[in-house]
């Protein structure tokens, strides 16, 4: 954080089945971790990999 600052955050809803949420919940229970921390980490995991693929295909299409 610069200057002290407080680390930004932004809200994210979604609706979704209740037997996901509730296989979530396990999930984040059985790590120890809160559902928010589980989704979070899991969404970020995800998003990270279809970027990084998008930049292999993309380079690769440049090679050719």
């Amino acid at each position: 954080m610069r200057n002290g600052a407080a680390a930004r955050t932004a809200r994210l809803e979604a609706r979704l089945p209740a037997e996901v949420h509730s296989m979530l919940k396990r999930a984040a229970d059985l790590q120890g971790r809160t559902l928010s921390d589980f989704v979070v980490t899991a969404a970020q995991s995800a998003a990270r990999r279809a970027i990084e693929e998008a930049e292999i295909i993309r380079l690769s299409g440049a090679d050719q």
